[in-house]
C-alpha cells in the first residue's frame, strides 16, 4: 500500500496510554513502533546490541545501574498500564522486586522479569475485557454520584478493579457525549438520552479492539512485548533515542516513494490511541493544502459520491486497511487539530515529483510589498546524499521569484515546522547571512564543531522575520536562533519547542560508531535511533528546554498547553559552552518601538483578545485535569457551559475586520494555475487561509514597522 503509509508508531501496549513524546528531529525519520518479526527472535541478543549501541554513541550515555533499573521498571509500567485498569498494586507488588534488577537484564542476565511481566500483562489484558464486557452489557447507573480520579494509583484488589473500570468506561463515555455533541452542533435537551447507545457502542469498540488484537496471536503479543521493553529502554536515555523494527524502516522509504501516488501523509497513533497525521511528504497533496499538520488526529474520511465514515474509534491498523482497499483518487478527510480546530480537507493523489519545486510563496500587498513563504519541514533529497541540496535550494529560488513582484521585505513561516535535515537549515541560514558561523556541535567525546555558513555572499539582504510556534522545533530553531544572533532579522510569535540535539539511525545488528560512514544499512533485526550530538547557538548557549525567544511575542495555545521538549521525561537538561570567537553579529535591530506597537495593536484586537481570554482559561483549567471528575451528564454539561465562553481555535483564522493586504500568487505562479485545476482549487484555500491568519496579519505589521522605521529614523 502507497496511499497512505502507517508511519511506525507505537506498540498496542502503547496505544493503550503511552505518553508519546514530540517527535521533532534534526533527522526526519519515523518514531516508535512494534511489528511482529516473522523469524524467531533473539532477545538476548537484541538487548545486548542496543544497549552496546547506546553506550557507545549516545551524546551522553546512562549509567546503567540500579537508578536506571527503577526508571525502567517505572516507565515501563506506566506505558503499559497509564490508566491503572490493567494491573492491581498486588500485582505490581508481586514484581517489585524486579525493579533494582533490570540493569542486571539490560547487561544480558536473563531474571526472568520478561517472561513474568508477559504473564501478568496478558492476564491483566484478559481480565480487563472481561470487566469491559460485562459492564457494558447492563445500562450504567448515571444518577449515582461518585467522581473518576485520572491519576489514582492501581487498585488494592480485583473488586476495586472493576470500581476503576466502571468509573473510567462513564468517564470515556461522557468524553464521547461531547466529542458527538461538539462535532455536530446539536442542542443539548434530550441529547443524552439520544445518544447514550452510540457513545456506549463507540467506547466498547475502542476500548476492546486493542485488547484483542493482542490477545488474538500469542506470537504477535511476544514480539510486540519485547518491542515495546527494546523502546522503553532506550528512552530512559532521552526521548527522542528509540529502538524500531525493520518494517519501520520499509514504511518510510515506501511513503517517500516517488514511483506511485499518494495523498502525501504517514499516519500513527497517540497516546490515547487514537490515529493522527505523523509526517507529510514534502511536495505531496497534504503538504500543499496547507490545512494539515503533524499531530492533527483523524476523525472521518469520506470518498467521492459515499457516506462519511466515522475512524476516530478505529485502531490504526483498521484505518490502513480500509485506505489500501479504496481506490479513489480524491479523499475528503475531517481531522481535529491539536488546538481544538475541527476542519474538512479535500485531497487528491499526487506522484511526488523529486524535480519539482515544493516550497508554497505568495505576495502579501498593502501598505508595503512583502513575500510569503511557507515551509513545514526542512527536507532534502533522502535518497541520494546529497545534503543541503533541496529544502534551501527550493526557498531560494522562491526568493528570487518574489523579488521579481517587488517585494520590500520577507516572512518565513517556520509555525508547526517540527525540524529536518540541519545541513538545510545551514544551507537556508546562508541565504541570508553573508558568511561566519551559524551553530555549534557538540558529540560524546567534547569536541565542538562548527556549522559554518560555506558559501559567502546572500541571495536576500532585505527587511526579514520569522515566524514560529510551540511546534518549531530542531532544525526551525537552529536557523531562527542564527537569525536571531547576528540580528540579521526578527523572530515573531511564542517560544518554540526547545529540542537542541541531533540523532542518528543505525543499524541495530550493527552498533559501530556514527562516525563511521556504512556502506550497508539494512538490517534482518531492527534499527537503534540514538542522540549522538548537541547543538548550540553562536553564542554557546542552548535551546535544549527553552526554545528560542521571539522577539515580538504573541499568545500561544502551545503556551497554555505547555506543549514543549522540557515537559517530557528524561528530556536533556540545557547546558552551555564558550561562544564562538568568531562569530561578530551585525548591528542590533531596534526592536523596542517594534515590540511597543505591536503589544499596542495586540490591547485593542478583539480576536487576541478572545484568545488571550481562552488562553487563561486553558491554563486554570489545566490545573485541575488531574482532579477527580465528576461522573455525571449534568456535571459535564454545566463544564461545556463554561468551555463554550471560549473558543480554543479563536485567534487562529478569523474574518479579519479590516483588510490590510491582498494575497496574490505573482505572475509566474498565475501562468502554472491556469493549467491545472487541482492546483487551483488548492490555490483559492490558500488565498483564503492566509487573508484570514490574525498571526500573519501581525507579523506583516511588524514587517511593516520595520520597512518604515528603516526609512524615516
Amino acid at each position: 500500500m502507497r496511499d497512505v503509509q502507517k508511519r511506525p508508531g507505537k506498540s498496542d501496549f502503547q496505544r493503550h496510554g503511552l505518553r508519546s513524546a514530540c517527535l521533532v528531529l534534526i533527522l526526519i525519520w519515523p518514531g516508535l513502533t512494534a511489528s511482529a518479526q516473522q523469524q524467531k527472535r533473539n532477545i538476548r541478543q537484541e538487548i545486548n546490541w542496543l544497549r552496546k549501541s547506546l553506550l557507545e554513541n549516545h551524546v551522553e550515555p546512562k549509567v546503567i545501574d540500579d537508578k536506571f533499573s527503577a526508571d525502567l521498571f517505572d516507565k515501563l509500567l506506566d506505558d503499559l498500564d497509564p490508566d491503572k485498569i490493567f494491573f492491581t498494586s498486588a500485582e505490581v507488588t508481586s514484581l517489585q522486586g524486579f525493579r533494582s534488577l533490570l540493569d542486571d537484564e539490560v547487561n544480558g542476565k536473563n531474571t526472568g522479569f520478561l517472561d513474568q511481566l508477559q504473564a501478568r500483562y496478558k492476564y491483566g489484558l484478559q481480565r480487563s475485557r472481561k470487566l469491559i464486557d460485562g459492564l457494558l452489557s447492563s445500562p450504567l447507573d448515571w444518577n449515582k454520584k461518585e467522581m473518576f480520579d485520572p491519576v489514582a494509583g492501581w487498585s488494592g484488589d480485583e473488586h476495586k478493579l472493576e470500581e476503576r473500570h466502571r468509573q473510567w468506561l462513564k468517564s470515556q463515555i461522557l468524553a464521547r457525549l461531547g466529542e458527538m455533541m461538539d462535532r455536530d452542533s446539536v442542542t443539548e435537551e434530550g441529547f443524552f438520552q439520544k445518544h447514550l447507545s452510540a457513545a456506549v457502542d463507540y467506547v466498547r469498540l475502542s476500548s476492546l479492539r486493542p485488547i484483542a488484537r493482542l490477545l488474538k496471536d500469542p506470537y504477535v503479543y511476544g514480539n510486540e512485548m519485547t518491542d515495546t521493553f527494546l523502546q522503553t529502554f532506550a528512552g530512559i536515555f532521552d526521548p527522542h533515542s528509540t529502538f524500531f523494527s525493520t518494517r519501520q524502516y520499509d514504511d518510510f522509504v515506501a511513503a517517500l516513494s516517488t514511483e506511485d501516488y499518494h495523498f502525501g501523509f504517514t499516519l500513527d497513533e497517540n497516546g490515547k490511541g487514537q490515529v493522527v497525521i505523523s509526517a507529510l511528504a514534502p511536495g505531496g497533496a497534504a503538504w500543499k493544502s496547507g490545512m494539515l499538520h503533524a499531530s492533527d488526529r483523524l476523525l472521518a474520511i469520506k470518498w467521492p459520491g459515499e457516506e462519511r465514515i466515522d475512524v476516530s474509534a478505529m485502531n490504526l491498523d483498521d484505518v490502513i486497511e480500509m485506505f489500501a482497499t479504496a481506490d479513489d483518487s480524491n479523499l475528503e478527510m475531517t481531522v481535529r487539530s491539536v488546538d481544538g480546530t475541527e476542519k474538512q480537507v479535500v485531497l487528491q493523489k499526487e506522484k511526488l515529483e523529486q524535480d519539482e519545486n515544493i516550497v508554497e510563496s505568495f505576495v502579501l500587498r498593502g501598505e508595503i510589498t512583502a513575500g510569503y513563504i511557507y515551509l513545514p519541514d526542512f527536507y532534502t533529497r533522502w535518497d541520494d546524499g546529497q545534503e543541503g541540496g533541496r529544502c534551501a535550494n527550493d526557498v531560494a529560488k522562491e526568493i528570487i521569484r518574489l523579488k521579481k513582484e517587488g517585494i520590500e521585505g520577507l516572512i518565513l513561516d517556520l509555525r508547526f515546522n517540527g525540524g529536518g535535515s540541519l545541513y538545510e537549515a545551514q544551507a537556508m541560514a546562508g541565504i541570508f547571512i553573508d558568511e561566519g558561523p551559524l551553530a555549534m556541535m557538540r558529540t560524546r567525546d567534547k569536541k565542538v564543531v562548527t556549522v559554518k555558513d560555506m558559501n559567502r555572499g546572500t541571495i536576500y539582504d532585505g527587511p526579514l522575520v520569522i515566524m514560529v510556534n510551540g511546534n518549531s522545533a530542531s532544525a526551525s530553531e537552529v536557523l531562527a536562533a542564527s537569525i536571531q544572533d547576528y540580528n540579521r532579522g526578527l523572530i515573531v510569535g511564542s517560544q518554540t519547542y526547545g529540542k537542541a540535539t541531533g540523532q542518528n539511525l543505525l543499524p541495530l545488528d550493527q552498533p559501530t560508531p556514527p562516525s563511521q560512514p556504512k556502506t550497508n544499512m539494512e538490517s534482518k533485526t531492527g534499527y537503534v535511533k540514538v542522540t549522538t550530538e548537541r547543538l548550540y547557538r553562536v553564542t554557546g548557549k542552548s535551546a535544549q528546554g527553552k526554545g528560542v525567544s521571539p522577539d515580538v511575542v504573541m499568545p500561544d495555545i502551545f503556551d497554555a498547553l505547555d506543549l514543549h521538549e522540557a515537559q517530557y521525561p528524561f528530556a536533556l537538561k540545557a547546558d552551555s559552552i564558550s561562544a564562538n570567537a568568531y562569530f561578530k553579529p551585525l548591528k542590533p535591530i531596534d526592536k523596542k518601538e517594534l515590540q511597543a506597537k505591536s503589544r499596542e495593536r495586540l490591547k485593542t484586537s478583539a480576536p487576541f483578545n478572545e484568545l488571550q481570554q481562552t488562553l487563561s482559561w486553558i491554563d486554570e483549567r489545566l490545573k485541575k485535569t488531574n482532579e477527580p471528575q465528576p461522573l455525571s451528564w449534568e456535571a459535564y454539561l454545566a463544564d461545556r457551559k463554561e468551555l463554550l465562553k471560549y473558543d480554543i481555535s479563536t485567534g487562529v483564522k478569523v474574518e479579519s475586520p479590516e483588510k490590510i493586504y491582498e494575497v496574490s500568487n505573482g505572475a509566474s505562479k498565475e501562468t502554472r494555475l491556469m493549467v491545472d485545476d487541482y492546483a487551483r482549487d488548492l490555490n483559492v484555500r490558500w488565498l483564503k487561509i492566509l487573508s484570514e491568519d490574525i498571526y500573519l496579519q501581525e507579523t506583516y505589521q511588524v514587517l511593516r514597522d520595520q520597512i518604515l522605521l528603516t526609512k524615516n529614523p
